[in-house]
């Protein structure tokens, strides 16, 4: 029971890291950004009519990833557990 613990907090720690990271990065790519206001301006004419927004990705990858991770984890510990 306490290696099934033990890797699922390795592995929700993981994704915890993971969307820390994607928020500190996107933080500091939006502090950064300076939009180039002359060539938007002149370029705004070719902009297109639509917009197209990309596809959403499954519900099923925050989970499986975590499984997945948890598995993983599991696996390592025991065998370092098994190599001692």
């Amino acid at each position: 029971m306490k290696l099934a613990v033990k890797a699922c907090i390795l592995s929700a720690s993981c994704h915890l890291i993971y969307a820390a990271y994607s928020m500190v990065n996107g933080y500091i790519q939006t502090k950064n950004y300076e939009p180039d206001m002359d060539r938007a301006w002149h370029e705004a004419a070719s902009a297109p009519a639509l917009v197209s927004f990309g596809p959403a990705p499954s519900p099923w990858i925050l989970p499986l990833t975590f499984i997945a991770g948890a598995l993983l984890f599991g696996a390592v510990l025991s065998w370092k557990k098994s190599a001692r």
